[in-house]
């Protein structure tokens, strides 16, 4: 918005309403003000970016329709029809004139298609054709269709909640005759094509359009795919790899697939020592209840840790509450898994395999009726046969999600420091966990940490926003122990910030910046 114009225009009409009554300058005030366009911010449920893996990039075109207060959306002739704004220096602005608000000072509620398309005249028909060679990573964004609605609003800055109209497939490739070949993946003889109704938000595919779909490898031999919703029945050809230019034959699956908007199917895929593939996982949705919730940690950030760690769903988690206020989870010997922020040792990260300190993790509190619960976590070192906390954080609330032994619990951490220059830093933190329940503790456990978002950093001293570190229990047991987590907590290291779960970056430590 153009505050600095509306300003001075504003200005101006107060020096020459020195002869003019209250009433004339009021109506001439709310006329200037009406004439500035309205712009927009976007949003994916309580995140900020796409699930394409990028937040909206400079250039992004949306479609907007505005409805006036006493009428509803129609197939046209609306108070505006698919006006087309464009992605600009964090927000949506009009490409021409844009949409203005009516002189009544009642508002407009707003409708917006992504991408846009000139063609777009009828809100009950919006048609798509996706990209059906999704291989690279402007196709495959521009295949990410998405819809947003909003209220009767009177604001001139508007946030606009889009949803994603298509499902997304992700196949998880794995096998040691993989090594030094070269992979591609592409989706078998699958819908590409439909409508929209806006006014409904129903969706329809076109199951008489059918064609394969490249996929896009988004790290190694872990490929995506964005496509209308659609059943794949049992037995029905869905997958096929390609390794060194030859063609595996084509994967079946041995259940039915149904794809709905906003959800993903992430499809673990084995490649066998005799040359073929086969199934080795399950199911995971993209956005549902009982899913690892998008304002603890943003949707695009979790599709990234998916590839490194699962995520289970489901709205009956395995009971973690230690009845004991002594007893706690070792975590440990845990190794570094994957971290984003790790580059060839030069700057920040852990390497993979880098074993890290040890973690007690207490579990309290937990509700099933609201699926939360209290955790604690202490990470330490032994010295002298004494242990030495060097961090330690208690989340009152955390959020706890899964099914049968199957969980993953999360919480954020916010906090403030003082970086290298002196100046103040906020930020926000994610940490999530996820493993298997056992009678003796917790199996195949993993622990990510993740840099939700900071401000004056100017120095870099803490981890990016949106950098996350996966770490798992390299034998793949954490036992139950007796130790009293707040009597150790207070026998604090006076170097925490060499720690894991802490936003420092390692090239901070390097330089003893901290």
């Amino acid at each position: 918005m153009k505050r600095n114009s509306i300003f001075v225009a504003a200005l101006a009409i107060l020096t020459a309403a020195c002869s003019q009554d209250a009433e004339e300058f009021t109506k001439e005030l709310n006329a200037k003000q009406s004439s500035v366009p309205v712009s927009f911010n976007a949003s994916f449920g309580n995140a900020t970016t796409r699930a394409t893996d990028t937040a909206f990039e400079t250039g992004d075109m949306i479609g907007v329709w505005a409805v006036s207060s006493s009428a509803t959306l129609k197939y046209s002739e609306n108070f505006a029809d698919n006006v087309t704004y464009r992605f600009t220096n964090g927000s949506f602005t009009p490409t021409n004139s844009g949409i203005t608000l009516p002189s009544d000072g009642k508002g407009l509620s707003y409708y917006a298609v992504y991408p846009y398309s000139n063609e777009h005249s009828n809100t009950s028909n919006i048609q798509f054709t996706l990209k059906t060679d999704q291989s690279t990573h402007a196709a495959y964004t521009s295949s990410d269709v998405c819809t947003a609605k909003t209220e009767l609003t009177a604001s001139r800055e508007v946030t606009l909640p889009f949803y994603h109209a298509m499902s997304r497939v992700m196949i998880r490739l794995s096998g040691s005759q993989l090594a030094n070949k070269r992979v591609s993946a592409r989706l078998k003889n699958v819908g590409y094509s439909g409508y929209i109704n806006l006014m409904t938000q129903k969706i329809t595919t076109y199951s008489a359009l059918k064609e394969d779909i490249k996929m896009l490898e988004t790290s190694k031999n872990v490929f995506v795919a964005v496509v209308p919703p659609q059943q794949i029945t049992i037995g029905t050809p869905i997958l096929v790899v390609t390794i060194d230019g030859k063609d595996l034959e084509p994967l079946k699956l041995d259940y039915d697939l149904t794809l709905k908007s906003g959800k993903q199917a992430t499809i673990d895929v084995t490649y066998t020592e005799s040359g073929g593939i086969s199934v080795g996982g399950s199911i995971h949705p993209w956005i549902e209840e009982g899913s690892v919730p998008s304002n603890v940690v943003p949707y695009d950030l979790q599709e990234k840790i998916m590839q490194y760690m699962p995520l289970y769903t489901g709205t009956t988690p395995p009971n973690l509450e230690i009845t004991s206020s002594n007893g706690a989870i070792l975590f440990s010997p845990a190794y570094t898994v994957y971290c984003s922020d790790y580059q060839d040792g030069n700057d920040g990260g852990y390497e993979p395999g880098y074993i890290i300190n040890p973690i007690f993790y207490g579990f309290y509190n937990q509700s099933s009726d609201t699926n939360t619960l209290s955790i604690q976590m202490a990470e330490f070192f032994v010295e002298n046969d004494k242990i030495q906390v060097t961090s330690y954080e208690t989340a009152e609330t955390a959020y706890i999600c899964g099914n049968g032994s199957y969980f993953t619990a999360c919480y954020n951490t916010e906090g403030v420091t003082t970086g290298m220059n002196g100046n103040q830093i906020n930020y926000k933190t994610a940490t999530v966990i996820s493993g298997t329940k056992t009678s003796t503790g917790i199996s195949n456990m993993y622990h990510a940490f993740l840099m939700i978002s900071k401000t004056g950093d100017t120095n870099n001293d803490l981890m990016n926003t949106n950098e996350f570190r996966v770490f798992k229990d390299q034998d793949g047991t954490s036992e139950y122990v007796e130790i009293d987590l707040t009597e150790n907590s207070r026998r604090m290291s006076n170097t925490p910030h060499s720690t894991l779960n802490t936003p420092w970056s390692n090239s901070a430590i390097a330089n003893n910046k901290r």
